[in-house]
């Protein structure tokens, strides 16, 4: 497959799998990138709902994500630097979101409002650490 597929100009060849042995054949066969939509979106899902401030989240590889953080009411008006995000956790806030405003996290004066979103970049088990203390 892979091989024929190279010599007609494809250049990375992509697949669906329909399951784990699925996937393991179509690795052996070349397979540039394998997919499982299903077990991909499960994932993803079961990461939503383990903690419900976290409105989406994208996996970078290598350990690394971001996250859309649901900003809850009771941390209405606190400042943003007060949450020590790289010193005591290890992230880096992104952004945050009002409504459609993007606000640069360097405003070292940036209050969060209940409903901003936090776009926050780490480590899963650092994410999910300053999750649990908000």
């Amino acid at each position: 497959m892979h091989d024929d597929l190279k010599l007609l100009g494809v250049d990375k060849i992509w697949v669906k799998a329909l399951s784990r042995t699925h996937h393991r054949i179509l690795a052996k066969l070349g397979a540039d990138r394998i997919i499982q939509p299903e077990h991909e979106i499960g994932q993803h899902i079961a990461q939503v709902l383990h903690n419900p401030l976290i409105r989406d989240y994208v996996s970078l590889g290598n350990g690394f994500h971001i996250v859309d953080l649901h900003v809850p009411e009771r941390l209405d008006g606190t400042s943003l630097a007060s949450f020590d995000l790289e010193a005591g956790y290890e992230l880096r806030c992104l952004g945050v979101m009002r409504g459609t405003a993007f606000l640069s996290p360097q405003d070292t004066d940036l209050m969060i409002k209940t409903d901003d979103k936090l776009l926050l970049l780490g480590r899963r088990q650092n994410l999910r650490k300053f999750g649990d203390k908000i």
